[in-house]
């Protein structure tokens, strides 16, 4: 919180601390993502660099595999059915109740958890900003939009085999197995 605050009142100002204690991270952290500073900075003062630390977890690359990278890829529509299931799932299991008591145990609305899909719309419910039905409604879009994302991003990998259905599908799991085969 006092890292966050010093920011606010000083931009830029953590990332050119980061730099002091850990040039390598801060030229790999973007100036402007504070959230990454900030892990970074905590990181530091625990007595480590940051960059030191993940040196140390670089795993030795796996040898004797041939990875198989697939990609469930369902119709977008059913995949849109189910996320928004999912959504107001999540909302009748408890959510808006948990992210109270979150609030309650004196977590700041700013940490992290806050700002996953779901918990800010239960947050803006909880403090009236919004309905329940509404911050139901945003998680349902903004879920939609991560799963473009995530889309988008993995058409990219040309490594990929692409199948059309969920894992669910026995003639997904037969075609996954003749991949694998």
């Amino acid at each position: 919180e006092k890292l966050h605050q010093r920011e606010e009142k000083r931009s830029g100002s953590l990332h050119r601390i980061l730099n002091r204690l850990d040039p390598a991270a801060a030229n790999r952290i973007h100036a402007n993502d504070v959230q990454k500073i900030i892990r970074a900075l905590e990181v530091c003062l625990s007595g480590r660099a940051l960059t030191d630390l993940h040196q140390e977890r670089i795993p030795a690359p796996l040898q004797g595999f041939r990875p198989i990278k697939i990609f469930l890829n369902p119709p977008r529509e059913q995949v849109y059915e189910r996320i928004n299931q999912r959504c107001i799932d999540m909302f009748q299991k408890g959510l808006l109740d948990e992210v109270r008591q979150l609030t309650d145990q004196g977590i700041s609305p700013s940490a992290q958890p806050f700002l996953a899909v779901g918990y800010r719309e239960a947050l803006a419910a909880i403090r009236g900003e919004i309905s329940a039905d509404r911050a139901i409604e945003l998680t349902q879009i903004a879920s939609r939009q991560y799963a473009k994302r995530q889309w988008t991003w993995f058409r990219r990998d040309p490594d990929f085999h692409f199948l059309g259905g969920f894992g669910t599908d026995p003639e997904i799991i037969r075609l996954a197995k003749e991949l694998l085969d």
